[in-house]
């Protein structure tokens, strides 16, 4: 799948012109390369072709490795999502290094990628590291309400012993900004012990 996507790509003349700025190290082709195997793996992948190869992961990375290291923010929280949910086995703590360095200059989806792994796909959890980027995430990302509720359920059912006012905080915003669930986890907050799926 990925060397015809190449080579359908590389043999137009602006394609050409892409893969040699890449090859010179141009970190923005590097990354448009990089992003489009994706793409194209992702959908491959999505089709679930039977008896089809398994996409070549690795042909996305190698574009995206020298954009990551080159700064690009962008590339690095693609191949964080790369090594967290695309290799088997996934390497956590690479896809860590990514988020982390894109999260650290504002990269919204990165954090909340960052806060999702630190606090279920580490073991053991860093819930505070979670909790956290969740919270340097909540207010730009788009769907600020499902930010919101993953900080109540992570405060709620995650934390011993649970910060009660904390979730009570963010279920609240997140029922204020539309989250479906968020009105029946502050229900349960006042009406017994918490529980539920995080969404």
């Amino acid at each position: 799948m990925g060397p015809s996507v190449l080579h359908n790509v590389s043999v137009s003349s602006d394609g050409q012109r892409l893969f040699a700025a890449a090859d010179g190290g141009d970190r923005e082709a590097q990354f448009a390369i990089g992003w489009l195997l994706l793409r194209c793996l992702e959908a491959f992948t999505d089709d679930a072709v039977t008896g089809a190869d398994p996409p070549d992961w690795g042909l996305a990375r190698r574009w995206l490795a020298p954009a990551a290291e080159a700064g690009h923010v962008e590339a690095q929280f693609e191949l964080g999502v790369l090594l967290a949910d695309r290799r088997s086995p996934a390497d956590l703590e690479g896809a860590r290094s990514w988020f982390t360095s894109a999260a650290t200059v504002g990269h919204v989806s990165a954090q909340v990628h960052l806060g999702a792994l630190l606090g279920y796909r580490l073991d053991p959890p860093d819930l505070d590291g979670a909790r956290s980027w969740w919270t340097r995430a909540v207010d730009d990302h788009l769907r600020r309400d499902l930010v919101a509720y993953n900080l109540g359920i992570l405060l709620a059912d995650d934390f011993d012993p649970p910060d009660v006012d904390g979730a009570r905080f963010w279920f609240t915003q997140a029922a204020e900004a539309g989250h479906p669930a968020a009105q029946d986890r502050l229900d349960g907050l006042s009406n017994g012990p918490p529980g539920g799926p995080l969404r």
